[in-house]
């Protein structure tokens, strides 16, 4: 597979894995529940070094995430609520970090999450 179409298939399986992942769970910036779902990013998708992080990317409903352009404050809030402030430190120093992904690295993210996907349905 190319660059171009491993990232695009890391894409849909990531997306999967996190509206599986936070079926249950709240939107991560309004707090509302919600059956629709989209994988929402805190750092936009641009930033490779947390694109596919699942940190960074939660299920988020999808006024918030359209609508409101992430709605970013509650996003904010949501991630320090759901994994303390540390993490949102964390995500800050990392999305400065320039990456370049290489191809097998991508096909072993597609493994993992796709492995992940199972064990939710096992």
């Amino acid at each position: 597979m190319t660059y171009k179409k491993l990232k695009k298939r890391l894409d849909e399986v990531f997306s999967l894995y996190i509206r599986l992942r936070d079926k249950n769970k709240v939107c991560i910036s309004c707090g509302k529940k919600s059956d629709n779902k989209e994988a929402g990013h805190f750092y936009s998708r641009s930033v490779l070094s947390l694109r596919w992080d699942g940190d960074n990317v939660n299920g988020q409903c999808v006024y918030c995430n359209q609508n409101l352009k992430g709605n970013l404050p509650g996003y904010e809030n949501g991630i320090i609520q759901r994994y303390g402030r540390g993490v949102l430190d964390r995500l800050e120093r990392t999305s400065s970090m320039q990456v370049k992904f290489k191809i097998f690295e991508l096909s072993d993210m597609i493994d993992i999450y796709e492995e992940k996907i199972k064990k939710i349905f096992n």
